[in-house]
C-alpha cells in the first residue's frame, strides 16, 4: 500500500515545541539567553513505522546553555532537557538527542531547557511538523494553498481529473465561519480557491455534485439564506435563489435523471424537497410529507428515484419516522415499515454496489443497526454488534463500511452481515492507517483517476495510492 498525505501543518501533526529562555540573572547572562533549536526531524518530514512501530532521532542544537549529567545541584546556566510527548514526560536529557518509539499517529512533542528540576524562565517556541504513518516514503505533504481555519469538505471528482471541494474559514475570535471558497486541487497537489460568485459571508455546505455536463454543483447558505451553487471547471460560479423559501437551510445536493439536481430545504415550519435544473430553475414539493417533518440524508436510487430520510422538526438527535422516494416528477412516497419504533437517531445514507440503500442509525441505549432498503421500499435491520456506527461511507469496491469506535471499522455485506475484523482487505487497511494516523474516519473519500483515493480531515487532504 502507498499512502500520500495532502494537508495543512495544523492538522495530522506531531509538534515539537523547543521552549528556550533566560538561564541566570547575571549581568554576563543578560543578553545571552539560553536556545535550543530542533535541527532533526526537520519540518515536513514524515517519520516511517512500518508495520506500525518505528523509532524517531530528536537532534537538538542548544546554545548559552551546557547539558550536565548530574542528577541535581545544576549552576546557573546549565541542565538538562526535559522531553514531553502528548504532555507526559518521556525523557531527561543530558545529550542533545534522544531515540523515541513511535507507532502510527499523531503526537505532540515539547522539548524544556530545565535548571535544578525548574524550566528556565522567559521561554519561546518553535514548531516542527512531523507525520507518523506507515510507507513514509511514498507520502507526501502539500501545505500551501488554504487559509488559517479552512475546512475543506464536499469532495467530488471533476472532468478535468481534479478534485473539487467546497471550503468554510472558521474566525477563532468568534468560533464561527466567517467566509467561504470553492476549491480545486490537482492531481499534484496544488490548491486553487475560487471566490467570485459568492457574496461576503457565503458558507458552502458540505456536499457538492458532478452533473453529467461536467458542472459541480453545492448548497450555500448566505447572509439571505440558502441557495444552490453551480460551479464550472474553469471556476465560475453562479448561485440560484428564486424559489426557494426565505431562511431555508439546504442539504444535498444529489445528481438524478436529465442531469436535475436533488437537495433537501429545511424551515422552522418543515421540509421540503428540491429540485434544480441545469440552468437554475428550482422546484420545490413538499406533498406525501408529512407536516413538520425534517430531513435527513439523500441519495440517489439505481431505478432513478431519490431517496430520503424523514423525521420529526422537534428534539435531538433527530428520530428516524420514515424514509422516503421521489420520483423525478416529484411523487413522494414514505415507507415505514420495519423500521426500529423507538428511539433510532438518524444518520447517514449511502447506496450499496448490489444497488440497495443503506442507512445507519444510533439506539437510545448505546447501541446501533444498519438499515437496507430494497427499490420496493422493504426495509431490514442488521444490529451492529453493540457499537453505535458512528459514519457510513463506501469503500471504492461500494461496499458499505462503518466506524464501530475507536480506530475500529465495520463492514456490510450485500447479504447484511456485518463483519468487525477485515484485516485481509486492502480497503481496511487503507482506513484503519488513516484513523491509526489521525484519529478518526474520514466522512468525504472519492477515487480519483488512477485509482488514488481522496479524503478530508479538519485542514488536510489526503491522496492514498492503494
Amino acid at each position: 500500500m502507498r499512502l500520500t498525505l495532502v494537508t495543512r501543518p495544523c492538522l495530522i501533526t506531531a509538534v515539537l515545541l523547543a521552549v528556550a529562555g533566560c538561564g541566570s540573572a547575571s549581568s554576563a547572562q543578560s543578553t545571552a539567553h539560553p536556545t535550543v533549536r530542533i535541527t532533526s526531524p526537520a519540518s515536513g518530514s514524515v517519520v516511517s513505522t512500518g508495520s506500525g512501530n518505528g523509532t524517531i532521532t530528536v537532534r537538538l542544537a542548544i546554545s548559552n546553555f551546557t547539558l550536565v549529567a548530574a542528577a541535581s545541584g545544576d549552576k546557573p546556566g546549565t541542565g538538562k532537557v526535559w522531553l514531553y510527548e502528548n504532555r507526559t514526560l518521556v525523557a531527561r536529557l543530558s545529550a542533545p538527542s534522544t531515540t523515541l518509539a513511535l507507532v502510527d499517529g499523531s503526537y505532540s512533542l515539547r522539548a524544556v531547557l530545565v535548571t535544578n528540576g525548574k524550566a528556565v524562565a522567559s521561554s519561546a517556541t518553535t514548531v516542527v511538523s512531523i507525520i507518523a504513518a506507515p510507507n513514509a516514503a511514498m507520502i507526501t505533504w502539500f501545505t500551501n494553498g488554504l487559509p488559517a481555519g479552512s475546512s475543506p469538505s464536499g469532495l467530488a471528482v471533476g472532468p478535468d481529473g481534479n478534485i473539487w471541494f467546497t471550503n468554510s474559514v472558521l474566525d477563532p475570535t468568534t468560533n464561527s465561519y466567517t467566509s467561504g471558497a470553492i476549491g480545486r486541487v490537482t492531481p499534484s497537489g496544488i490548491i486553487t480557491l475560487f471566490t467570485k460568485g459568492l457574496p461576503p459571508g457565503t458558507i458552502p455546505g458540505m456536499t457538492m455534485a458532478r452533473s453529467p455536463d461536467g458542472s459541480l454543483w453545492f448548497t450555500a447558505q448566505t447572509n439571505r439564506g440558502g441557495a444552490i451553487g453551480r460551479v464550472t471547471p474553469s471556476g465560475t460560479i453562479t448561485l440560484f435563489t428564486k424559489g426557494l423559501p426565505a431562511g431555508a437551510s439546504l442539504g444535498g445536493p444529489v445528481v438524478g435523471p436529465g442531469g436535475n439536481l436533488w437537495f433537501t430545504a429545511q424551515t422552522n415550519r418543515g421540509g421540503a424537497i428540491g429540485r434544480v435544473t441545469p440552468s437554475g430553475t428550482i422546484t420545490l414539493f413538499t406533498k406525501g410529507l408529512p407536516a413538520g417533518s425534517s430531513l435527513g440524508g439523500m441519495v440517489a436510487g439505481p431505478e432513478g428515484n431519490i431517496w430520503f430520510e424523514t423525521g420529526p422538526t422537534s428534539g435531538w438527535p433527530p428520530i428516524l419516522i420514515g424514509i422516503g422516494r421521489i420520483t423525478p416528477s416529484g411523487t413522494i412516497t414514505l415507507f415505514g415499515k420495519g423500521l426500529i419504533p423507538d428511539g433510532a437517531a438518524m444518520g447517514s445514507m449511502v447506496r450499496g454496489s448490489d444497488g440497495s440503500l443503506w442507512f445507519s442509525v444510533a439506539l437510545s441505549d448505546g447501541s446501533g443497526a444498519i438499515g437496507r432498503i430494497t427499490s420496493a421500499g422493504d426495509i431490514t435491520f442488521t444490529n451492529t454488534s453493540g457499537y453505535q456506527p458512528y459514519q457510513l461511507l463506501l469503500s471504492p469496491g461500494g461496499n458499505p463500511w462503518f466506524r464501530t469506535g475507536g480506530a475500529s471499522l465495520g463492514r456490510i455485506s450485500p447479504a447484511g452481515v456485518v463483519t468487525t475484523s477485515t484485516k485481509a482487505l486492502p480497503f481496511y487497511r487503507i482506513a484503519s492507517s488513516i484513523m491509526q494516523t489521525i484519529g478518526h474516519l474520514p466522512s468525504h473519500l472519492v477515487v480519483s483517476r488512477g485509482g488514488y483515493i481522496w479524503c478530508t480531515y479538519g485542514a488536510a487532504f489526503l491522496r492514498i495510492t492503494p
